[in-house]
């Protein structure tokens, strides 16, 4: 079950409520909820900062934060100072002219120590770094190890514009599934192949026999990456 897609049509195929997507992948609104109900500081900046050919052009940048304050720094100039309260609604915001590089917000928690949030422009796809959510479990073919692959450019910065064809390869870990997260992908869950979506994907791992086995994460043009699991 996916959710129903209401009141989007085809080719949606899943929900599209909810702070996380259905690869438990956080979505800006995650830190929205967070910045209310957790006593850590929070401070999330969005958008992405890829938007080539609108140059000059003024684009809205928010933030989701439990902070006092924070100021936004454009490849290092300042964008202004915000101060959170009933005047900017439930999150704050900056008219920025947009032009590449590193859009960066400071802010200070209540023992004055520095939060901050970066974003970069992203350049083409040079590689994929594989997380796991444990680098352990049975081999029992019903433990399971959740990977991510996550697109990043040259500087190690993500890529979240450009979809990459992952493929995960194992000689003794079994794929079970993949996803990506993306509402509209109407491909084969049950594979070993998937597109990036806003530079992440996912894959399902299990195993039948004990050791420690390796998962590789091919594109076509990118840096070949892997990640061990161990398999009691």
């Amino acid at each position: 079950y996916l959710g129903e897609p209401s009141p989007h049509s085809w080719p949606s195929r899943s929900s599209y409520f909810g702070v996380m997507d259905t690869c438990c992948f956080p979505k800006d609104s995650y830190y929205f909820y967070k910045s209310f109900w957790s006593s850590d500081p929070v401070l999330h900046i969005f958008p992405h900062w890829n938007f080539e050919g609108k140059e000059g052009e003024t684009l809205q940048v928010l933030a989701y934060t439990n902070l006092k304050e924070a100021e936004l720094f454009l490849n290092g100039k300042s964008q202004g100072k915000k101060v959170y309260d009933n005047n900017n609604g439930e999150h704050l915001y900056w008219d920025v002219k947009y032009e590449p590089g590193e859009l960066k917000a400071v802010g200070y928690d209540k023992d004055g120590n520095e939060i901050i949030d970066t974003v970069y422009t992203a350049y083409e796809p040079a590689t994929i770094e594989l997380t796991v959510d444990r680098d352990e479990i049975e081999a029992n073919n019903i433990d399971l190890c959740y990977v991510t692959a996550t697109v990043k450019d040259k500087f190690g910065h993500i890529v979240p514009h450009i979809p990459v064809d992952i493929e995960f390869v194992s000689e003794e870990l079994n794929v079970i599934a993949v996803d990506n997260g993306d509402q509209e992908y109407v491909g084969v869950l049950h594979s070993n192949k998937i597109p990036s979506f806003c530079g992440n994907a996912l894959a399902i791992v299990s195993a039948n026999k004990k050791g420690n086995f390796k998962l590789t994460a091919k594109a076509k043009g990118l840096k070949v990456n892997t990640v061990t699991v161990k398999c009691n």
